[in-house]
């Protein structure tokens, strides 16, 4: 009982919490959207959410004060097939590879500027996993015995 005081242990276990809590991300994700909002300036609105088994980071820009208003601040709602690339007019750049993807683009009906990242739960969940596993399940360099030593 003393193995769970160590460090290693209390740390292991707080790691295999937070992939947990990542992992609930994840299934829920599959089935409905999550997010928040927020303006950063006038011609900025920042949205990071949860859809489709990934986290997103999205900014719309725009050169001029933007005249829409910003819905509430926290959304959730059923997943829908929702991807940043729909209505483009233009690709200033993209990247896609592994399930991340990233770019930035100008939208065909408003003409504003969205860059986005989305990153898969799995990129999150996976290495939490193996962290915790090897700091739970390995053998703490101080205590082996002596007799092992000599064999």
């Amino acid at each position: 009982m003393s193995d769970f005081k160590s460090w290693r242990r209390m740390l292991g276990v707080a790691m295999l919490v937070t992939a947990c809590v990542f992992m609930a991300g994840w299934v829920r994700s599959l089935t409905v959207v999550d997010g928040v909002n927020f303006r950063r300036t006038n011609t900025n609105i920042h949205f990071m959410g949860s859809n489709q088994g990934r986290l997103s980071w999205i900014r719309l820009q725009e050169s001029h004060p933007f005249e829409i208003s910003v819905p509430k601040f926290y959304m959730t709602g059923d997943a829908f097939s929702y991807h940043p690339l729909d209505n483009v007019q233009q690709i200033g750049w993209h990247w896609k590879s592994c399930g991340f993807e990233g770019g930035e683009i100008t939208l065909r009906i408003t003409g504003w500027r969205r860059s986005f990242l989305l990153v898969p739960y799995w990129s999150i969940v996976v290495p939490l996993i193996a962290i915790s596993a090897w700091l739970l399940l390995s053998k703490p360099r101080g205590d082996c015995d002596i007799h092992e030593l000599a064999s």
